[in-house]
């Protein structure tokens, strides 16, 4: 090998011991780079953890304030209710119709305030996933009959005729009560609340081997077609303002639909805007899971 030959070679061996350690250095480089991005992501996902914890934690304390407010609420205007009830029913025709109209409205006022209340302990309920079923047989027609009485006051208040029609005396069924009251008073209680003075409200109870269907239908400014779907989600108010100025959370058909599923109810809408609306539910006879 001559001297020319000998520098070129060696000269290639140092560029190639060059490039071994510059990629040496480079993968080094990336490597710490890595390293530090995982911890850096290691920490990011602590911080996080830790901040939905704290969330978790802070939201379990809001809903339990909430429930503990609202059923301290909820038993304080069950006073006023039962009270202002009883003096109506004590002092009929013998009170000035300024004072009957004025214990009427607190009496109205404080059942809607309960429904708001009752809204707002099953939405906390819903939010924290403790829904509980109590599955019992009871006589269905009881139920309806129990909750359009309880509304008499608010029908009475309005103007409004209810119609009650029933294939039967008793229909068996078998599910959960309580949450049957609250669907039928929330769904009975949005007639109310959309019918104009005046005008009619429709209650029929039939059924079939397998179902009973409970219509409820209204005289009310009825619902677009195409609001239908939206009817059931939270905060929705997708239709025409309350005929009496009444209040809404937005919740009560949310809910309502959230407890019919929970019991394997179904309810069905129909409504035509300026004829009113139809709302069914269909109840088995038999709870199964």
């Amino acid at each position: 090998m001559n001297l020319h030959d000998f520098f070129v070679s060696r000269k290639k061996e140092d560029n190639y011991v060059n490039e071994i350690i510059k990629n040496y250095l480079e993968n080094k480089a990336n490597i710490y780079s890595y390293q530090k991005k995982s911890e850096l992501l290691k920490k990011v996902i602590e911080l996080f953890t830790d901040q939905s914890k704290k969330l978790m934690s802070l939201n379990f304390m809001k809903d339990r304030v909430l429930g503990i407010i609202s059923h301290e609420l909820k038993n304080s205007i069950n006073i006023i209710q039962n009270y202002a009830e009883y003096i109506l029913n004590l002092k009929k025709n013998k009170i000035d119709k300024d004072v009957e109209l004025g214990l009427k409205i607190i009496f109205n006022t404080a059942i809607n305030t309960t429904l708001l209340l009752d809204n707002i302990l099953d939405f906390s309920s819903i939010q924290s996933g403790n829904v509980k079923i109590f599955i019992d047989s009871f006589n269905v027609i009881d139920l309806v009959e129990n909750i359009i009485i309880a509304n008499s006051a608010l029908l009475d208040f309005k103007k409004l005729n209810i119609v009650f029609n029933k294939t039967s005396n008793k229909l068996i069924v078998k599910s959960d009560k309580y949450k049957l009251y609250q669907i039928f008073s929330n769904i009975l209680s949005n007639a109310i609340k959309y019918t104009p003075e005046g005008k009619n409200i429709y209650v029929k109870v039939e059924n079939d081997d397998y179902f009973v269907y409970i219509s409820i239908k209204d005289e009310g400014q009825g619902i677009p077609e195409d609001k239908i779907d939206k009817l059931f989600i939270p905060y929705s108010k997708v239709f025409s303002k309350p005929t009496g100025k009444e209040r809404s959370t937005g919740l009560g058909l949310f809910i309502t639909k959230y407890l019919a599923d929970a019991i394997k109810c179904k309810i069905d809408v129909k409504s035509k805007v300026g004829e009113g609306s139809v709302f069914t539910l269909i109840i088995p006879f038999d709870y199964k899971e």
